[in-house]
């Protein structure tokens, strides 16, 4: 875990938006992910694409996009991350929240948590602003093919549109 945090402190330490080519924004390849993913109903989506723009901070930190221990390797010497098919620049608390969904669904129970309080403790991150991307993001991963996950990760965003819409009543 000391690792992991490590190695994302060094990543977002990394201005993307000097970089040429240029990065895509982390906000538009979720976006362009959202507006075509088959798995939500059309008033979900709209509203999970308010929340992005409400989100979008112009940060341009380098972001993985797909950051989880199964991205870094470690040859008894050293660490590297490798596939970075998803890199792009933007806010680092939404390319964290994709690490924290990753391990909601795939650590062990609690590890989650313990990540995120780590990175927060080591980059000044506050856990609130990296919580407020998981429906976001969670929309992005419902275009994936197990219908397990995609099970899990609507209970995420419907949980998050059911408050929604209640706080929209009172």
């Amino acid at each position: 875990m000391t690792v992991l945090v490590g190695l994302q402190r060094m990543m977002y330490s990394v201005d993307a938006g000097r970089c040429a080519p240029p990065f895509p924004t982390l906000s538009s390849v979720f976006e362009a992910t959202i507006r075509t993913v088959p798995y939500l109903n059309e008033k979900v989506r709209e509203d999970v694409l308010l929340l992005l723009d409400c989100l979008e901070t112009g940060k341009t930190a380098l972001c993985h996009g797909d950051f989880h221990p199964g991205n870094v390797m470690f040859d008894g010497n050293k660490h590297w991350i490798i596939d970075w098919g998803s890199a792009s620049k933007g806010d680092p608390a939404a390319d964290a929240c994709m690490t924290y969904l990753y391990e909601t669904r795939f650590g062990l129970p609690g590890r989650a948590d313990e990540y995120l309080d780590m990175l927060c403790e080591g980059t000044g991150m506050i856990k609130g602003d990296v919580l407020s991307w998981l429906p976001v993001v969670a929309a992005y991963q419902l275009d994936i093919n197990d219908a397990e996950d995609r099970k899990f990760i609507h209970t995420i965003i419907d949980s998050w549109h059911e408050g929604l819409c209640l706080g929209e009543q009172s």
